[in-house]
């Protein structure tokens, strides 16, 4: 079928229909209503999918790693849609995703799953705040850092030891007992997940382990 013929289909199933949108999103993706929708490439087939989907308007989305294999152009196009699409309030999508640089860009709230546990459900912002991440540096080697509430990891180097924390309000406080020079590292949200759910306790670079061994 064409695209045009995919959209008359899909239209036969829906009391409402946007067929202005439906068109819009297309030429969005520049997408011509005409072409076989069997020769699309795949980022063009998710623009497709995209206006098949959006066309009914429903008031509730759910996308399972929508932007998985596009390129950036077609992702970009896809989170615009997204956000396009929640500006009414009556509007929500629900979609997940392992591209967290596109899930801080338009999400409002956050569920991190961990091997099928759900570990926190929050706003991004609330999220990025309880996570808070420390360097310190010190003029020799850098002594063992101490168990301290919410540690998640560290990682230490020749002279400083970067250590990330959760839910940890006042251990600033502490660290500065170590070293003077202690500066705090804004995280962003992938950052900030990868330290919640990732490996905890002390890390080393991984060729550090591979020294010696031939």
């Amino acid at each position: 079928m064409t695209l045009a013929q995919c959209g008359g289909f899909q239209r036969a199933f829906h009391r409402q229909w946007n067929e202005p949108l439906f068109e819009s999103i297309l030429d969005h993706f520049r997408l011509d209503p005409k072409w076989k929708a069997g020769d699309l490439s795949r980022g063009q087939r998710a623009g497709l999918c995209l206006a098949l989907t959006l066309a009914p308007e429903p008031e509730l989305l759910i996308l399972d790693d929508p932007a998985l294999g596009l390129d950036p152009v077609a992702r970009r196009s896809l989170l615009e849609s997204m956000i396009y699409v929640t500006r009414r309030s009556d509007r929500t999508i629900l979609f997940s995703s392992h591209l967290l640089s596109d899930v801080e860009r338009v999400a409002d709230q956050i569920a991190v799953m961990d091997n099928g546990v759900l570990k926190a459900y929050t706003s991004v912002e609330e999220f990025r705040a309880r996570i808070r991440q420390f360097v310190l540096a010190f003029d020799t080697a850098p002594p063992p850092l101490p168990q301290l509430p919410g540690l998640l990891q560290s990682f230490r180097t020749d002279r400083e030891i970067s250590a990330t924390f959760v839910n940890a309000n006042g251990v600033e406080a502490d660290l500065r007992k170590l070293t003077a020079n202690v500066r705090e590292v804004p995280l962003g949200l992938e950052d900030a997940f990868i330290s919640y759910v990732g490996e905890h306790g002390e890390r080393s670079f991984f060729l550090d382990r591979t020294e010696g061994k031939k």
